[in-house]
């Protein structure tokens, strides 16, 4: 049996803080890294920066968005509509609070929500 393999980043978007707040994204991103150190906050920065440009594209959903090592979802991975799972895992992993706003050419305000 082969273990199920777990996602290294889920993003939930918020369009209601999106509207409200005149916001291009705004969510909580659950990044699986352990203490974060300067190479890993760009690993956050990438993630956000490609969110929010599929945001202003128009092709980022209001679902959630799951993010794979390599880029794509491997056979043996957990079901990601599995809310159980996911808790279980979100767990162990940074989660932060995500806002970009579009005024500021995309810069991102991004804050540690907990751990």
């Amino acid at each position: 049996m082969i273990k199920p393999m777990m996602p290294s980043f889920v993003f939930a978007r918020c369009p209601d803080v999106e509207h409200e707040g005149g916001f291009l994204l705004a969510g909580i991103l659950v990044v699986d890294l352990p203490a974060a150190d300067r190479r890993k906050m760009r690993v956050i920065e990438d993630i956000v920066e490609e969110l929010a440009e599929r945001a202003q594209s128009g092709v980022l959903g209001d679902e959630l968005t799951v993010g794979w090592r390599g880029d794509r979802e491997p056979e043996n991975a957990i079901n990601q509509y599995d809310d159980l799972t996911l808790a279980a895992w979100a767990r162990g992993c940074l989660k932060i609070v995500v806002r970009v706003d579009p005024d500021t050419d995309g810069e991102v305000q991004a804050e540690r929500l907990y751990h």
